[in-house]
């Protein structure tokens, strides 16, 4: 155990203390600051929820029907030519 640290590093160790709270030059907050957020958080309401969903879910149809059809008049025209 002793041989972890040399006899001359351990006669020139100083002991080293944390400085004091708030003894900082320039503090980031003031002290007396209220650090509590209280402002209201709007949420949304099940109303608000179920517009979005179903806006979502139209646009989803709407963009696989596009889709299929395009895939389809697609599949035609390839069947067509290949006659």
């Amino acid at each position: 155990m002793s041989d972890i640290i040399p006899k001359e590093s351990a006669a020139q160790a100083r002991v080293w203390l944390a400085p004091e709270l708030g003894s900082s030059p320039g503090a980031a907050r003031s002290r007396d600051a209220d650090l509590r957020d209280d402002s209201p958080i709007k949420l949304p309401t099940a109303q608000g929820l179920e517009s979005v969903f179903d806006t979502a879910r139209a646009q989803g149809h709407e963009e696989g029907r596009r889709q299929g059809w395009a895939e389809g008049h697609a599949a035609g025209l390839e069947a067509g030519r290949a006659q």
